[in-house]
């Protein structure tokens, strides 16, 4: 078998061996393949909401959100919006977190 042959058997075009199907075949009738989601945007949201009950995991919060916007930047990626609310969920939280430890800190002095 030549070169136009897969190992199993079947015709191949010449060029094509490397082409994804899921992208050449998303016109009417298929669907367009769906973009890969950041799990560090998700993650940022999760760890984040959390983070406003245990106040210890907000920094992963923040760390996982700024890890997905650097994901997203180029577009390829989706979740750019997740890693922002994030990111903004995990900053907010500190500085509450931080604001009721110093009316604590000044109510008992």
């Amino acid at each position: 078998m030549g070169s136009t042959y897969r190992p199993d058997g079947a015709f191949v075009f010449p060029g094509t061996e490397t082409i994804n199907r899921a992208e050449v075949f998303s016109g009417p009738g298929y669907r367009a393949p769906r973009p890969r989601r950041s799990v560090w945007g998700s993650l940022s949201v999760v760890v984040s909401a959390v983070g406003l009950i245990a106040f210890f995991i907000l920094p992963l919060g923040v760390l996982f959100g700024i890890l997905g916007l650097r994901e997203t930047a180029d577009g390829t990626v989706a979740g750019h919006a997740a890693s922002r609310a994030g990111l903004t969920l995990g900053l907010m939280g500190s500085l509450l977190w931080a604001l009721f430890w110093l009316a604590n800190a000044l109510a008992g002095a």
